[in-house]
């Protein structure tokens, strides 16, 4: 276990959401058209000037959850399970990545971006259990609540996709910045030599 590692990358956790929120919504501001009830949030990768914005913010933040998930690594590799929810995590940032890349047509876009949510709020259960396994019980709590959070905005639907992308993308905030606070005043990590 690298605690050096885990401190370092939990400012990603930190950074991933301070970047990739209010990026979002200034290039939803700087997209007249925008409409929470007809649009995906993906739908800000056209070729309007604001998507270059978009483009770039969530290429940050994708960045971002990759290396806090290398953060997430360090905490879970003694257990199977939460290494499952680190690979989820992982396929997630992935997948937030690729969606970004030209080339795409908007419907893969979509496919790409919803995989990254849903990847995302399911990688929250596995480690939420490695969290409480280790006595590290506010911090499952808070994992399963912004897993929670992800899934029921995905299952109601709640109009249009951009209204789930966006409640989950404020869930997974809170959650990243928490466990990524957590990860950056290590000492030591609990149950971990």
């Amino acid at each position: 276990m690298n605690v050096k590692l885990v401190r370092l990358f939990g400012w990603f956790g930190i950074a991933g959401p301070v970047i990739g929120i209010p990026g979002t919504l200034f290039s939803i501001v700087g997209a007249p058209w925008f409409s929470w009830t007809a649009n995906s949030i993906v739908d800000l990768l056209d070729d309007s000037p604001s998507s270059l914005l978009f483009r770039t913010t969530w290429l940050m933040w994708a960045g971002c959850v990759m290396a806090f998930s290398a953060g997430i690594y360090e905490v879970v590799r003694d257990n199977r399970v939460g290494k499952a929810g680190f690979g989820l995590n992982l396929m997630g940032a992935a997948l937030l990545f690729v969606s970004t890349l030209p080339g795409f047509e908007l419907e893969a876009q979509r496919a790409l971006v919803n995989g990254f949510y849903i990847t995302t709020a399911l990688s929250m259960f596995p480690l939420a259990y490695h969290l409480r396994r280790k006595d590290l019980m506010r911090l499952s709590y808070v994992t399963v609540l912004a897993g929670g959070v992800a899934l029921i905005a995905w299952s109601l639907g709640m109009g249009a996709p951009a209204v789930p992308e966006f409640v989950s993308s404020l869930a997974f905030g809170v959650w990243s910045v928490t466990l990524g606070a957590w990860m950056v005043k290590r000492q030591e990590l609990p149950g971990m030599q």
